[in-house]
């Protein structure tokens, strides 16, 4: 019979297999926002005539760093605040103390909400400087058309 720790083990560590996953995916999104970011900004920056740009090309030029900032944080290394499971030097403890298999399945339940309450902090972050991003990335077209509105684009 399966005890409950276990149960709760087993449904915590698919939890935080799909945390990862999601922080994967929001890497993968804001790396290639990046390269579309820089990509567009390639395609503009031949055609930006300084003298016509004015005040909107110094808005456009910091919403690009912005824009690039935000996106760079959404990728940030999974260092510190992501954990993929327990500590296995603290596991480790049990076999080597012949602790029972149930004080085990009760340490990495624990262990394991642990981990997915901390993964959530640093996947939200992510989410929202990929969303900020995205959001700048829009101000940054928008304010091209004004560039092109104004003839600071040719």
């Amino acid at each position: 019979m399966t005890s409950t720790a276990a149960l709760v083990v087993a449904e915590i560590r698919r939890q935080v297999d799909h945390q990862l996953t999601a922080a994967t995916a929001a890497d993968t999104k804001a790396a290639g926002l990046i390269a579309g970011t820089f990509a567009l900004t390639a395609l503009v920056i031949p055609r930006v005539r300084p003298d016509e740009a004015g005040l909107a090309g110094v808005v456009t030029l910091a919403l690009v760093v912005i824009t690039l900032v935000l996106f760079a944080l959404a990728i940030r290394p999974r260092v510190g605040g992501f954990s993929y499971g327990p500590d296995p030097m603290v596991m480790q403890t049990f076999v080597t103390d012949d602790d029972p298999p149930e004080e085990l399945e009760r340490a990495l339940a624990a262990a394991y909400v642990k981990v997915r309450n901390a993964n959530e902090a640093t996947i939200q972050a992510k989410a929202d400087a990929l969303i900020a991003g995205i959001v700048t990335l829009i101000l940054t077209v928008v304010s091209l058309g004004v560039m092109l509105a104004m003839g600071g684009i040719q």
